[in-house]
């Protein structure tokens, strides 16, 4: 036995030092660094979709990795759509940043790629710096709409066609498959169709990520003041709320107003609070029978917004169809002259989504091949989640019938809903610091942020007026 033993004892040491020796060979080989500069770069337009429950936001952030962005950012540089020692792409802008929680079906950023044409194309001067000032590009982004309308209309000979069985057609897909793998792409000189972005971006991205599309902007284009118009919708489940009532509220908020007693107010970065929403309607989500399980949705169409805005006028219009307040509320509250904001809290992220962002002259791409795979993905997800919600739904009734202490006046559903004795009025509440107070008791380094925002709308405002 101690034979036996000893010879499986040296058996595993040869067995161990053989791996120990290929890793150290492996570890020898030189990395493949991919060279930028072999490459054309052009300024795009990526519209992608995501669910925000996992993610700490939309913006990068230094205290962690949670990120939209940062998972954006790690797919564009594994794919070498950007290079990979940038903190952010170059001549990057955001549409609108969705905070922690919150999702989007259309959210719109603008950034420097590489691309595969060599000419036929406008393209922008590679940089190794970071120009990330959407404050420069809102006056341009204004004056070249015709310019970008332009660059929209991208040439047909340059969309990715279907997927054919030819060996040119498989040699593209391989490529594509490697590059969605990680790997270097060859190098196509004279190419004249461009990379399928959006196909090559969401064989890497993670599942709750998906590109929707890609458009050629002009490289002053800035998502973020060139959007013209932005959509949230935020779904909710009736339980006993007053809809009607909520929709009456909702009416009060339609125009233009000073917004500051339904948001969190950035006085550093925003001085005027004014916004205009267009439309705010709620609607089922079906033509189903009503019932205190169905599913209500907001809908919110505007220019822009402040932040939290969304989330603060929902959370008061809930206290309204709660029957805690009368639809005036919301009227009194948009009388900044004579009322404060009052301390209460937002409505739940959950609901929450950034619907749509739209802009002029901007036609979005996408091959036939990557529409299939992504409505494949989303009826995947879609499936997922209609089998996880019917799970917890049984366990829910589950529990209702079988639980010892029933109740036989208001049901669950409806728990918490209804007006309570303990309850507040909104006009009657302490109010948080006016804009004002707020002002006064910025120092240091706020201060000086807020004064230099200041002196640079100033400098905007006048170089305007002079034009």
């Amino acid at each position: 036995y101690w034979i036996l033993f000893e010879s499986h004892l040296f058996y595993l040491f040869l067995m161990a030092k053989g791996k120990g020796k290929g890793k150290k060979d492996k570890g020898k080989g030189k990395e493949r660094n991919f060279d930028m500069t072999k490459y054309r770069q052009r300024h795009i337009a990526l519209k992608f979709a995501y669910l925000g429950h996992n993610y700490c936001g939309l913006a990068t952030q230094d205290s962690t990795e949670d990120t939209i962005e940062a998972a954006l950012f790690a797919a564009l540089k594994r794919t070498c759509m950007i290079a990979a020692d940038l903190k952010f792409p170059n001549n990057y802008s955001r549409c609108g940043r969705t905070d922690k929680g919150v999702s989007a079906m259309c959210q719109v950023v603008a950034l420097n790629m590489r691309s595969s044409l060599t000419e036929g194309v406008e393209f922008v001067e590679q940089t190794t710096g970071t120009d990330n000032n959407d404050t420069e590009n809102q006056e341009v982004c204004e004056k070249s709409s015709e310019q970008a309308d332009e660059l929209a209309k991208v040439p047909q000979k340059q969309e990715v066609e279907p997927v054919q069985n030819t060996e040119q057609s498989s040699e593209k897909v391989t490529e594509q498959k490697s590059t969605a793998e990680g790997a270097t792409p060859e190098k196509k000189p004279g190419a004249k169709e461009e990379m399928d972005y959006a196909g090559i971006l969401n064989g890497v991205l993670p599942a709750d990520i998906r590109v929707l599309g890609w458009a050629p902007v002009a490289p002053n284009f800035s998502a973020r003041f060139c959007c013209v118009g932005r959509t949230y919708k935020y779904f909710f489940m009736k339980a006993d709320l007053n809809v009607q009532a909520m929709n009456e509220a909702a009416k009060f908020l339609v125009g233009q107003h000073d917004f500051r007693n339904f948001c969190k107010m950035d006085v550093v970065n925003v001085s005027n609070f004014v916004r205009k929403i267009h439309s705010f309607e709620i609607t089922p989500c079906d033509d189903s029978t009503v019932t205190p399980c169905s599913m209500y949705v907001a809908t919110i169409y505007g220019t822009a917004y402040l932040y939290h805005q969304v989330r603060a006028m929902m959370a008061v219009l809930f206290e309204v169809g709660k029957g805690n307040e009368e639809p005036q509320v919301v009227e009194a509250l948009l009388d900044v002259e004579k009322q404060s904001k009052p301390q209460y809290n937002i409505a739940s992220d959950a609901g929450l989504i950034l619907w749509d962002c739209e802009f002029e002259g901007v036609q979005w791409n996408m091959s036939e091949r990557a529409e299939e795979k992504l409505l494949q993905h989303f009826f995947e997800m879609q499936q997922d989640a209609m089998i996880y919600a019917n799970m917890v739904q049984r366990m829910y009734l589950h529990c209702k019938e079988n639980m010892s202490h029933k109740k036989d006046e208001d049901t669950t559903e409806k728990k918490g809903q209804k007006r309570t004795a303990s309850y507040t009025k909104l006009l009657d509440r302490p109010t948080e610091k006016t804009f004002e107070e707020r002002v006064e008791s910025l120092a240091g380094s706020k201060k000086t942020k807020r004064d230099s925002n200041l002196a640079k709308g100033a400098a905007n405002q006048a170089q305007n007026q002079g034009e």
